[in-house]
């Protein structure tokens, strides 16, 4: 399978071109989200509140694999750029097999430590069977995805998004079908309650693994089986590690700090965890087009940087960043106005979704911040600086938002979660903006 040069042609329409499939994957990807929520919310508010802590959890371990694909995505690209293809697909190879080996280490601590991490972040006793119940086969379902996501790793350092976007489509129809399936036990299934979202979202990512490791092993053959290690082999896996771990971490840190907010929120109202819940999934739902861009941004930096190609990097810079002003602007205006009407599509709890609305509300216009900070930090990745990356999203999610939280809190106002996300994503514009300014005029 030969990959796409992003190395000559039009700029804009090849970064356009790479994020639209990316874009469908990850609407799906939100869609399997959403979809869990809105079948365990029929069960009631007790299973509704106890998928909201669940949710920043399984958003970290996704962040974690994404980190991982970002790693794949950054040294693999950058390979391709100085023409390294056989190189290349042993690598891909390699990469999946420390995949397995990371992510069923992870899944296996975390089913024996259910209890007391969901406690320690909030979660009262009549929450915690309701997480286990969700979490025990939700662990090895995140087992799977980071094993797809490394794959689908390989696939974007060759410029190559049509399959794992299929990839993601199938894993959001598989649960789409399951889900109900097995929570309400339709037809010959049995009602399985918050467990059967649990045994869908294992069994579709199942699905979904299978599906891409057949087309980058057998179809387009873009990555090779290989157990043999060379040490330039080693020192580009080590490469890999250098660059994905800072990149999991800055991308854990969001959800970590929707962990927070739920501990804190926990301290007062437990439908204020719920609302939270709620409103940080629509929220990133409309957050689709500016994380389709910064993904499909990955291989266009790397290709180019590769290649010491300083002004195509700087363009596609301008481009993404323009786009997230406007896209900022309409993204504003449907939040802050449907903010009750996309609230009340998951919950009929009245606390629940007064604090989803107004979390939605105050972070409207606001948003386009956290876009700034997910587009430097790709560039970021992609040229091999992770840790400058890092620096951004460790800012905002835990010097800002904690700061002002506590800042917000001992003047009394209502919801100091929702305001302290919002100043924070308004304050990081501004930094993100100013180190790829920096970065890109110095290269």
């Amino acid at each position: 399978m030969s990959g796409v040069d992003l190395t000559k042609g039009p700029t804009g329409r090849q970064l356009f071109s790479l994020a639209f499939p990316l874009g469908i994957a990850i609407a799906a990807n939100m869609s399997f989200n959403l979809i869990d929520t809105y079948f365990v919310g029929q069960l009631g508010i007790e299973q509704l509140t106890a998928i909201s802590f669940s949710f920043p959890v399984v958003i970290i371990l996704l962040n974690l694999a994404i980190g991982i694909g970002i790693g794949v995505s950054s040294v693999l690209s950058r390979l391709i750029g100085k023409g390294e293809q056989d190189l290349v697909k042993v690598l891909g190879f390699q990469c999946v097999m420390v995949t397995v080996i990371v992510s069923f280490v992870l899944a296996l601590i975390g089913l024996f430590t259910i209890e007391p991490v969901f406690t320690l972040l909030g979660a009262k006793s009549g929450h915690i069977p309701y997480i286990e119940e969700f979490m025990q086969y939700t662990y090895f379902a995140m087992a799977f995805r980071m094993i797809s996501i490394s794959v689908s790793g390989s696939f974007r350092s060759h410029g190559k998004t049509l399959i794992p976007s299929a990839t993601i489509v199938t894993l959001a129809f598989a649960n789409t079908i399951l889900d109900p399936l097995l929570i309400f036990g339709i037809g010959p299934f049995p009602k399985m309650g918050i467990a059967g979202a649990g045994i869908a979202t294992l069994v579709a990512n199942f699905i979904a693994l299978s599906f891409a490791l057949y087309f980058a092993i057998f179809r387009y053959r873009i990555i090779k089986p290989s157990i043999k290690l060379t040490k330039k082999q080693i020192e580009h896996l080590t490469e890999v590690t250098r660059i994905g771990l800072p990149s999991a971490l800055g991308n854990a840190l969001n959800p970590l700090s929707l962990s927070i907010g739920n501990y804190f929120l926990s301290l007062r109202y437990s439908e204020a965890v719920a609302g939270l819940g709620i409103g940080s999934k629509i929220q990133i739902f409309s957050m689709i087009p500016a994380m389709a861009l910064s993904a499909g941004l990955g291989p266009l930096v790397g290709q180019n940087y590769g290649k010491n190609n300083s002004k195509r990097l700087e363009g596609a810079m301008k481009i993404a960043f323009y786009f997230c002003a406007a896209w900022g602007a309409v993204q504003g205006v449907v939040l802050y106005f449907g903010s009750e009407f996309f609230s009340q599509l998951f919950s009929e709890n009245k606390k629940a979704l007064e604090y989803s609305a107004l979390f939605l509300r105050v972070n409207a216009f606001t948003l386009f911040g956290y876009s700034f900070v997910i587009m430097a930090s790709s560039m970021f990745n992609a040229v091999g600086k992770p840790f400058k990356g890092f620096i951004i999203i460790a800012l905002r999610t835990l010097v800002l938002f904690i700061g002002l939280y506590f800042l917000l809190s001992s003047i009394e106002v209502q919801n100091p979660v929702a305001y302290s996300y919002g100043i924070a994503n308004f304050i990081c514009a501004a930094v993100a903006w100013a180190m790829v300014a920096r970065f890109t005029k110095n290269n």
